[in-house]
């Protein structure tokens, strides 16, 4: 977790008001030909009340320090996998690109609603849009913004790794292979792997994220096969040292070992082995690993009989 700022994360029976996405300006993300050609427009429809006024209780009840505070609202002009999603960012200052946010999902069939409320520096695409929009001056205590929601399924260039939506702020996917679907949070980092992703599982208890590999270590790089159940994750340090692990639906045993060649100094295989060997549950087992070094060999390692053994190297 980052700092000593906290996460939390609420769920909350009572029902919401449910209103039809209005289709002025929607787009289908599917069909974009560039992200440019998502809008975004500042309301001052006295309309707009009936979703903030429900929104502002949750907030007043989840963010302590308030007073000091801009409250700037948004509403996604699409449901997102059955929810009406509206929000409640609070810029750190009139020009800020991060703050506190209040994410509210309500479920159009049941009326219920959960929430995911960040204290941290948080931002998106879309608000990173009305910062960097050329007439931008400044955030306004009440500002409303209706967004376009780019969807995972918009074919940017890191569509070739897997269904997480490099410009989607949140998306619902079966991220386990449980036949459910968890909550993947964006931190708009554009980092050299993309963005970065907390994974929450939903249940009737609110949402718990799930901090542990590999769904801890989940980025714009990682590939979630579904098909074959099974997830492969890339950490880079430099261009001298990278890997992959890949993990695998399964509860095997493992002995907690790090082979010669990864237990030697500092790589980013036996980082992701020392992480891994510290949870006491594991779902999801460690079937293979990859080090790959100074762009010219590549170590080969797999899990054989529960234990994870050097296989060859090659060259490149």
């Amino acid at each position: 977790m980052k700092g000593y700022l906290s996460i939390l994360i609420v769920l909350s029976i009572a029902g919401c008001t449910y209103l039809q996405p209005s289709n002025l300006g929607a787009v289908d993300a599917c069909k974009l030909s560039s992200v440019d050609d998502t809008t975004f427009c500042k309301s001052i429809n006295t309309a707009d009340s009936i979703w903030i006024n429900p929104l502002n209780k949750i907030v007043n009840s989840r963010i302590l320090e308030r007073d000091s505070l801009l409250y700037v609202y948004f509403k996604y002009h699409q449901n997102v996998s059955g929810h009406e999603v509206t929000g409640c960012w609070m810029p750190f200052d009139r020009y800020s690109e991060t703050g506190y946010i209040v994410l509210n999902f309500c479920d159009t069939s049941s009326k219920k609603s959960f929430q995911y409320t960040s204290t941290e520096a948080y931002t998106n695409f879309n608000l990173y849009q009305v910062v960097f929009s050329e007439d931008f001056k400044g955030h306004h205590d009440g500002d409303v913004y209706y967004f376009e929601y780019v969807s995972p399924c918009y074919n940017d260039s890191w569509q070739k790794y897997n269904s997480i939506g490099y410009y989607s702020p949140f998306q619902f996917f079966d991220v386990d292979f449980d036949g459910k679907q968890e909550l993947l949070i964006s931190d708009w980092g554009q980092y050299q792997s993309g963005n970065h992703y907390e994974v929450y599982k939903l249940d009737r208890d609110g949402l718990k994220l799930m901090n542990d590999l590999p769904f801890n270590a989940i980025d714009n790089c990682t590939i979630i096969n579904s098909e074959n159940q099974t997830i492969s994750l890339y950490q880079f340090d430099g261009i001298s040292d990278c890997c992959k692990a890949v993990f695998s639906k399964h509860s095997d045993h493992i002995k907690k070992i790090i082979p010669i060649g990864l237990s030697n100094g500092w790589t980013t295989g036996g980082n992701i082995l020392k992480e891994y060997y510290k949870q006491n549950k594991m779902n999801f087992k460690l079937d293979s690993l990859y080090q790959y070094f100074n762009q010219d060999s590549i170590y080969i390692y797999a899990t054989i009989n529960g234990r994870l053994t050097f296989v060859e190297k090659q060259s490149l």
